[in-house]
């Protein structure tokens, strides 16, 4: 989102939103994670703080089609080639995908979802990965591999200008070390840059009704994916949690204890 939105001038990184916990949309209203509200945010804050408003708003004014071939051009929606049977190839929706699949035509509210994780997206843990290790390098993607060398991967450039990388990998290194929702993964010394993420199961209305009826209600899925360290990146690192809860609260700290392990080991 962020990467699309700087290089089509749509923000810049000074672009602000204010945050009050929630935001009408399209006559529909779109909660932050936040209730209380995060306040303005420009871009940096927004990724430091994984404030939804922020997202919505840029979203709305992205719009879908934008959106979609932003992530397509940074690997999503595709196998990453990794020497593994049956990868999944994910989606990125698009009014096309839905008149297709559906026969219906796309609303501007499914958009907003998009803009911030949600709605059909679906994404595996290695295009995270591989996404990841995109920002960390400025603009190239890598083919995965479970062994052989990085020059045996092969890279393609995405296009993307690098100071857009620059400006995310801002927001990155602010979560984790500027008391943003990544802190979990803070190491002293070794620049961790690090984006969390909540995948939800059900709908809030569903939990919330569910909850209503003193039913057990599951949390989240608890993301976390970064690297370090920020200006000579050498690992990546990406965790899902299934049920996990926030994404700072099981899956950022799970991260440190990685990005810990592979610095007392490499990186003396």
């Amino acid at each position: 989102m962020a990467l699309g939105g700087l290089e089509s001038g749509i923000i810049t990184k000074d672009t602000s939103y204010y945050c009050s916990g929630s935001e009408v949309i399209y006559g529909n209203r779109f909660n932050c994670w936040f209730g209380a509200g995060h306040g303005r945010m420009n871009l940096a804050d927004g990724i430091k703080n994984s404030c939804n408003v922020y997202f919505y708003n840029l979203g709305r004014r992205m719009g879908i089609e934008a959106i979609a071939r932003t992530a397509r051009r940074l690997g999503l929606g595709s196998q990453t080639g990794i020497d593994l049977p049956g990868e999944k190839e994910g989606l990125v929706p698009d009014p096309e995908w839905k008149k297709s699949t559906s026969k219906t035509s796309w609303f501007p509210g499914e958009t907003i979802s998009v803009a911030i994780g949600q709605g059909p997206l679906l994404v595996t843990p290695v295009q995270t990965a591989r996404l990841t290790a995109c920002v960390a390098n400025r603009g190239a993607l890598v083919t995965p591999h479970l062994s052989g060398s990085e020059e045996a991967a092969g890279r393609t450039e995405t296009g993307i200008p690098r100071a857009s990388f620059e400006s995310v990998i801002e927001g990155m290194w602010r979560s984790v070390n500027d008391e943003g929702t990544g802190r979990g993964a803070i190491v002293p010394g070794f620049d961790v840059c690090g984006k969390t993420g909540s995948t939800q199961w059900i709908s809030r209305e569903r939990a919330e009704k569910l909850a209503r009826q003193g039913k057990d209600v599951k949390k989240t899925h608890s993301w976390f994916s970064g690297f370090a360290p920020r200006s000579d990146p050498r690992i990546v690192v990406t965790i899902l949690v299934e049920f996990g809860g926030m994404g700072g609260a099981a899956a950022a700290p799970l991260a440190g204890e990685l990005f810990k392990l592979y610095r007392e080991k490499y990186d003396r």
